[in-house]
Order: C-alpha cells, then structure tokens, then sequence
C-alpha cells in the first residue's frame, strides 16, 4: 500500500467541501452577532447621514454613466455588424 500525502488525499474534493461548510456556517455566526447587543458607545453627528447619501448617490450616477456607455459600445458593435 502506497503513503498517501493530506493533499492526495483531499484531490477529490474535499476542500471544496469544507469551504461549502463554511459558507453554511455564515449565517448562523451573522445571527449570533446580530443576537449578542452591545452599547456601540459611540457618535454619529448630522454630518455623517448626509456623506452615506451623497456616496450612494454618486455611486448611482456612475453607474448610470457606465451603463450608457456599455449599452452605447453594444449598440455601435452591433451597427457595424449590420453594414
């Protein structure tokens, strides 16, 4: 009988599956932290709500931009290919 090394053995996927276990095991530590509440003992001035909003309103627009211009390529490529 051959030696077989840890890597040999685990060739047939089982990595794979103790990453799939572990990513089962997500929600289940995400519940717990939610379950344990703390007092955060900490501040968030006006100032703060108004940079989340400008941050996720910019990040919208850009994307806005990125999809015109995707579809604007898609619509050029697909114009050339009708010529």
């Amino acid at each position: 009988m051959k030696h077989r090394t840890a890597i040999q053995i685990c060739a047939k996927g089982c990595l794979s599956q103790w990453i799939w276990d572990g990513l089962r095991a997500v929600p289940f530590v995400l519940a717990l932290l939610v379950a344990s509440e703390r007092e955060a003992r900490a501040y968030a001035d006006p100032g703060s709500g108004t940079l989340i909003w400008q941050v996720v309103a910019a990040g919208f627009v850009g994307l806005l931009f990125y999809v015109r211009k995707f579809t604007s390529w898609f619509k050029g490529r697909k114009r050339d290919a009708k010529d």
